[in-house]
């Protein structure tokens, strides 16, 4: 059971969904969000590399799509610094951009 939910809309170009649900439970307040993994990212092209094998000058080109959604608690703003929990509450890959928005979707509704 939710108080309000709010879709957050940053315009973030790896965005794909960013939602904020306040719980009924006064001061109880989570973020959804999903967002596709940058290839540029220098940490995600090392560990693509060292599981590969591969260069890691080439491992932007191999990384394959890909896109997450993690559900954080955080205050009635969608911020999520300064809690406790460094773990999401939830978490979920998904390969194609289709997939991630239903996914968000389904989290939203999950945990509203």
């Amino acid at each position: 059971m939710h108080r309000w939910i709010v879709e957050n809309d940053y315009g973030h170009p790896l965005s794909i969904g960013d939602t904020t649900i306040a719980k009924y439970w006064p001061g109880l307040y989570l973020n959804v969000r999903t967002w596709r993994v940058d290839r540029k990212d220098i940490a995600a092209r090392a560990v693509l590399a060292l599981e590969t094998g591969s260069d890691f000058k080439d491992a932007e080109r191999s990384m394959p799509d890909q896109f997450i959604t993690q559900v954080f608690k955080c205050d009635k703003h969608g911020l999520t610094a300064g809690f406790r929990e460094s773990r999401p509450l939830f978490e979920r890959e998904y390969a194609t951009l289709e997939e991630s928005k239903a996914g968000h979707k389904e989290a939203v509704a999950r945990f509203s």
